[in-house]
């Protein structure tokens, strides 16, 4: 059985699981808002020839944007059961998933750039999109340490308990 916690309110506050959680409910979000726009584009034009010019490039890719987002819907909850069981091991996913989606905005943003669509002022833009990822990225691997240490210490007093338990020592009374 779990056994109950109680938490003060500074407590919680620096709790890392609760970042964390925070991290997965506003990935699941914006997961939701994006495949809602891919589903309602398909839905709503039948042949690529209706699409206005300026969704052209969203039509094209809205398919694989679907699979591709409940794909990481799935990593998502994978990191949230992680959370919830305090397991590092679950929470690898969602680490990839970060790394490359980093990886996929800076190449969007080196194209955009070289293909002329890149405005003056988006080097302020893209400086918050890399804060945003920088701190989403340390509280995840901080909480990925955080697990890891509590697993390694259960682990130890599991075998301290083993190792008193199962002693070959007779000792006399």
């Amino acid at each position: 059985m779990a056994e109950k916690r109680s938490c003060s309110l500074l407590g919680c506050l620096f709790n890392p699981r609760l970042y964390g959680v925070i991290v997965g409910v506003l990935s699941l979000w914006a997961m939701i808002a994006a495949i809602s726009a891919s589903v309602y584009l398909l839905a709503k034009y039948d042949d690529i020839k209706d699409v206005p010019d300026s969704l052209k490039a969203y039509y094209r890719y809205a398919t694989l944007d679907v699979i591709l987002i409940l794909i990481s819907l799935i990593v998502v909850g994978i990191y949230l059961l992680g959370i919830y069981k305090a397991n590092e091991h679950y929470l690898t996913p969602f680490i990839v998933l970060l790394v490359l989606d980093f990886l996929g905005y800076i190449a969007s943003e080196v194209l955009a750039r070289n293909s002329g669509h890149g405005g003056p002022d988006r080097w302020k833009k893209n400086l918050l999109e890399i804060f945003v990822f920088s701190c989403i990225f340390s509280i995840v691997s901080h909480l990925y340490r955080v697990f890891g240490r509590q697993r390694q210490l259960q682990e130890q007093r599991l075998a301290g308990y083993r190792s008193i338990s199962s002693s070959q020592e007779h000792i006399a009374m």
